[in-house]
């Protein structure tokens, strides 16, 4: 709230310009309940998706929430100004993140308070579409969303549980770097950190991730802290064992094959063929 008012008086937003094409309202002070109606109405949009957020204020059809037309000016109006952060603050290249930080974490509390987890849960990237300018974007042609900013998430079916920013140029958002990981790895190991896992109360966690991640030593320390993981590995890559590699050139439809990773036997390595070749 008080960071959109801020950035709405440093764009001269409570003067109304005169006469022509270019007269508009002046700016009253946003105050924290039609924030908190902003966000819900965002969310809502978000997932009635295919529908203009104009066509949710008509008097007609499914979408229809029956505003008056001079509430859908107030949301627009809010919505040109919105600011979480404190528009005078001088944030570096490396603190790019605090700009959504006030919001990302009481997002996060309220993600982590309300939801009871299921015993399997995913780590996985999320692309934010995204097509300004921006030193933090990522492109990747290869994806349903070819460009926009990446999310490293932990999820449960379709619900978002936690989350840490990538940046194209400045790496991950608050990463704890571990000793003996890469930083990919240690954001799977700091989202896993998060989950509320206790021997005593019996809270066991799975957690399923792809080869972007993959690495023994991140399997060895989630196991240490009691999480179980899974994750896919190339055969010819550097993180499945080059000694348990089934290298035959015709391999049976689903036959398996593997073993202990390393000595003191906390990683299996399994190997199989899952798709006949040439189909």
């Amino acid at each position: 709230m008080e960071g959109t008012n801020a950035y709405a008086e440093a764009k001269g937003a409570e003067k109304p310009t005169r006469g022509g094409v270019g007269y508009r309202r002046p700016w009253k002070k946003v105050t924290d309940g039609e924030m908190q109606v902003l966000f819900a109405l965002l969310i809502y949009i978000e997932a009635k998706r295919g529908c203009g957020s104009n066509s949710f204020w008509k008097e007609e059809g499914l979408n229809a929430v029956h505003f008056q037309a001079k509430n859908l000016k107030r949301f627009s109006q809010i919505k040109r100004y919105l600011h979480i952060s404190d528009p005078a603050l001088q944030l570096s290249q490396s603190e790019w993140f605090q700009k959504l930080e006030p919001v990302s974490r009481m997002l996060q509390s309220c993600s982590q308070q309300y939801y009871l987890l299921a015993t399997n849960v995913t780590g996985d990237e999320m692309m934010i579409r995204f097509s300004g300018r921006s030193h933090h974007i990522y492109r990747m042609p290869s994806k349903p969303i070819t460009e926009g900013y990446k999310v490293l998430a932990l999820c449960d079916i379709s619900y978002t549980y936690r989350w840490i920013f990538a940046s194209r140029s400045n790496s991950f958002s608050g990463l704890i770097l571990q000793e003996d990981l890469t930083p990919t790895g240690s954001t799977v190991f700091q989202l896993a950190s998060s989950l509320p896992y206790s021997s005593s109360l019996g809270l066991h966690f799975n957690i399923y991730i792809d080869n972007y991640f993959v690495s023994q030593a991140l399997l060895v320390k989630l196991r240490a802290l009691g999480i179980g993981a899974c994750e896919t590995a190339r055969v010819n890559g550097s993180a499945f064992p080059p000694d348990l590699h089934d290298s035959r050139k015709n391999i049976p439809w689903n036959e398996v094959s593997g073993g202990p990773a390393n000595m003191e036997g906390k990683v299996l390595a399994l190997q199989w063929q899952d798709m006949l070749r040439g189909s």
